[in-house]
């Protein structure tokens, strides 16, 4: 088999113009491999695709863990608000209910133990809620709800000198 040669013109074409230098002649064969990888070839599409494809995915994957944080937070914020309502309406079956999903969540644990507090206290055990919220360490998101339990508990238990000193430390959080 002949080996066939192109000139140094056509393999600066073939090489997008660049200087190979010298008077250098490629055989035939190798210079048709490098015409078929140009840019209009199969592979330079197929990894444009696959670029496509990656960069299509990222994108999904990306929106779905913002979706993922944005809404799974506000689902838990949720539970914990509808928590707090069902305490306040005497719906403790329901606040159950809500601690159990809340469990899932260990940042909640505090927000949990007040709730759990809360149902104690309102269902007629103040010893057992006080038990419990003498435990919560100190947390400004909940001291406002701690406060008001102890101070019910308290009353309950007709410590009413303590239950004032309870309420006047409400009445002295900032809003």
């Amino acid at each position: 088999m002949a080996v066939q040669e192109i000139e140094l013109g056509q393999a600066g074409r073939l090489f997008g113009n660049h200087s190979v230098g010298g008077d250098v002649r490629f055989p035939l064969e190798i210079a048709g491999f490098i015409t078929r990888l140009n840019a209009d070839s199969i592979p330079m599409r197929l990894h444009r695709r696959l670029m496509v494809v990656f960069l299509s995915l990222l994108m999904v994957v990306v929106v779905a863990g913002v979706w993922a944080y944005f809404f799974s937070e506000r689902r838990w914020h949720r539970e914990l608000d509808l928590g707090w309502t069902a305490l306040t309406e005497g719906k403790f079956s329901e606040v159950s209910v809500r601690i159990g999903h809340l469990r899932q969540q260990p940042e909640f644990a505090e927000h949990i133990s007040v709730l759990r507090a809360g149902v104690l206290v309102r269902t007629g055990d103040p010893n057992g809620g006080l038990e419990i919220l003498r435990r919560i360490p100190a947390n400004d998101q909940l001291e406002e709800r701690k406060l008001l339990l102890t101070c019910e508990a308290l009353y309950q238990l007709k410590r009413f000198a303590d239950a004032a000193v309870v309420a006047m430390k409400i009445l002295e959080l900032p809003s």
